[in-house]
């Protein structure tokens, strides 16, 4: 007998709680097996208080991040920690043939071990124009090398381990500037996930590769959901919460605040 659907929500950084929020709130009706919340285990998601929000999935699933490898000797902790990884999310109930698998903006950490570990699960991966871009640019090898934990992650690690093979790259001319690294999937996004929402601030941005898995949509907003706000908390207990870096809000509080 099949059981009820169930969604999946992937968001390894706690600055897409709200996408995930949005995507809980507007498809729980189409799943009624449960909404299914996973996340990393890190300081970004200890340092905010995302816990209150925690009631709005059936499940939260937390699963330990893995430390780069700093050379030959560490390369058997890091394949470890790896498989472990892999393993604890494949234990995911995840049936097939009934449930989504829906990954929010990133795919180069739990997003990418989570499509691995349930190659044969529908996965949509939901991500704006830009990011695509970025995720498929052709590294050009007369320009970029290998760091060295990349070069054992993606020639020894990752294959051993069977999850997708990554790419981190670095200049090889000033190699440390700030923003200068390509780092992406081996494989491109549209590879590995069956529908890719292309989201926009007008909804009809595409990337200029383009590609039939591609769905244009506007830019999730929590403000679309105006039930969701007034059943959170009373008004005599209601914050306002900043997701992100608010730079000119930082700068213009007084150091009491």
């Amino acid at each position: 007998m099949n059981q009820p659907p169930k969604l999946w929500i992937v968001a390894e950084r706690p600055v897409r709680l709200p996408n995930a929020l949005v995507a809980a709130e507007s498809l729980r009706d189409r799943f009624p097996g449960g909404i299914h919340f996973v996340r990393d285990q890190s300081n970004a998601w200890q340092r905010v208080q995302w816990q209150p929000y925690s009631g709005y999935f059936d499940e939260v699933h937390t699963f330990a991040r893995v430390k780069s490898c700093r050379g030959l000797l560490d390369l058997p902790r890091r394949y470890r920690d790896t498989m472990e990884r892999k393993r604890a999310v494949a234990a995911l109930p995840i049936e097939p043939d009934t449930d989504l698998l829906l990954c929010i903006a990133g795919v180069m950490g739990l997003a990418g071990v989570a499509a691995s570990a349930h190659a044969n699960a529908r996965k949509v991966l939901s991500i704006s124009a830009a990011s695509y871009e970025r995720l498929t640019r052709a590294p050009d090898r007369k320009r970029f090398r290998f760091t060295t934990s990349g070069w054992l992650q993606n020639r020894v690690v990752e294959p051993l381990a069977g999850v997708e093979r990554t790419l981190d790259l670095k200049p090889r001319v000033d190699p440390g500037g700030d923003g200068t690294r390509l780092v992406r999937l081996q494989k491109n996004p549209d590879e590995i996930f069956d529908t890719i929402v292309i989201a926009s601030i007008n909804g009809r941005e595409l990337p200029a590769s383009g590609s039939a898995r591609f769905v244009t949509a506007r830019y999730l907003s929590i403000t679309e959901l105006p039930g969701f706000s007034r059943s959170t908390i009373d008004a005599s207990t209601r914050r306002v919460l900043f997701f992100g870096t608010p730079f000119l809000l930082v700068r213009n509080l007084t150091p009491e605040i």
